[in-house]
């Protein structure tokens, strides 16, 4: 079995890429468009992704920072978007293939004096939206796809379109997309998972007109409606969010995990859990500890962390 062990991962080839990344990170997401399979195409009339203006995209995000200025390390979101180009103008899908080229462009988010610790992607027509976790609440960046046409090498590549911040003395934990986008869910250090819907429209700009990063707010406009709050006395996680994730094909599933060692599943449309999962892992030299101490634990519990970074 160790040879078998031994040999397999001998096999796994290096990183195609390494991202050398210039502050401590917290979060990471990965987003690929997925292109048009056949029978999608014959059901939108569309032979080719020829005639099919939205760019298919792939991007990963990474958020963190080094928190307190004096740390020497910004708080920031850089986020790595990969266009396919066609580079020889080829109409077939033959030449199409054998010019295909990436086009990839770093983009770079400054989130001020917070750390981001938790972030997520979503594509919209030809917008990149990033949804952060960010000290006791979420903001909500769109990113263009292609570069800013514009001769203002200062134009901002990234516009805040919503973002909140909650009373309460708790930090925002996890993010998650609905997998439509028209919603998404934020879980938080307390236990307290909220949903919010988003109302999202946009306005075809005159002809004459030219894009630009300045423009966003003026062709994009969101509003943000919170849905409901999944926390009750009979059903809900006493520890932080670790991870939140919607059903890849019933938006209306969504699954949660915490530090109080639960898994839960959720029904936004009943808006309660309807499943839970207990995982109790202990050190087999040592006996069970009480269930009374995990399901009620000391209040002011604190955690240091320390890193290479300071």
């Amino acid at each position: 079995l160790k040879s078998i062990l031994s040999s397999f991962i001998m096999s796994i080839p290096p990183p195609s890429e390494l991202q050398f990344i210039p502050f401590p990170p917290f979060g990471l997401k990965w987003y690929a468009t997925p292109p048009l399979n056949h029978q999608e195409q014959e059901q939108q009339n569309q032979p080719t992704n020829n005639n099919n203006t939205t760019p298919t995209c792939t991007a990963f995000a990474i958020c963190g920072g080094g928190g307190a200025a004096k740390t020497g390390f910004a708080n920031c979101i850089h986020i790595v978007i990969t266009l396919p180009t066609c580079h020889d103008g080829g109409s077939s899908n033959d030449e199409e293939e054998d010019g295909l080229q990436s086009n990839q462009r770093t983009v770079d988010i400054d989130t001020g004096s917070e750390v981001g610790v938790s972030v997520t992607l979503h594509q919209v027509n030809d917008m990149l939206w990033v949804l952060v976790a960010i000290g006791n609440g979420f903001a909500l960046y769109f990113v263009p796809l292609l570069p800013p046409v514009t001769d203002d090498t200062k134009q901002p590549e990234s516009v805040c379109m919503a973002e909140e911040t909650f009373g309460e003395e708790t930090t925002c934990e996890a993010v998650a997309f609905m997998p439509d986008g028209s919603a998404f869910a934020t879980g938080y250090e307390n236990g307290k998972i909220r949903v919010f819907t988003m109302e999202y429209t946009t306005t075809t700009p005159p002809p004459s007109s030219t894009t630009s990063t300045n423009s966003i707010k003026d062709l994009h406009q969101i509003k943000v409606n919170k849905y409901c709050e999944l926390h009750t006395a009979d059903a809900c996680h006493i520890k932080a969010i670790d991870t939140l994730q919607f059903h890849p094909s019933n938006s209306r599933i969504l699954a949660s995990c915490a530090k109080d060692g639960t898994a839960r599943i959720w029904d936004l449309e009943l808006k309660e859990c309807i499943d839970v999962l207990n995982v109790k892992i202990y050190p087999s030299n040592k006996p069970p500890p009480d269930d009374v101490k995990i399901t009620n634990p000391k209040p002011g519990q604190l955690l240091v962390r320390g890193c290479a970074f300071g």
